[in-house]
């Protein structure tokens, strides 16, 4: 959630923390991620939409 806030709310935040947060929905825990996104190669979308890293562009605070 603290990379979505950075990434999508350039400015909103002047920094943020994050504990152990999740960059990219695809390197994550298969057995976890499929109950809530299905596959990736079922739902590409979902994958690229819920993964910060596909936002990461518009940091503009203390990343």
């Amino acid at each position: 959630m603290t990379y979505m806030a950075l990434f999508r709310s350039p400015g909103t935040f002047k920094a943020g923390a994050a504990l152990r947060p999740v960059g990219d929905w695809h390197q994550y825990n298969h057995a976890y991620t499929s109950n809530i996104l299905n596959t990736p190669d079922i739902d590409p979308e979902a994958y690229r939409i819920s993964s910060p890293i596909e936002y990461a562009e518009g940091c503009r605070t203390t990343c």
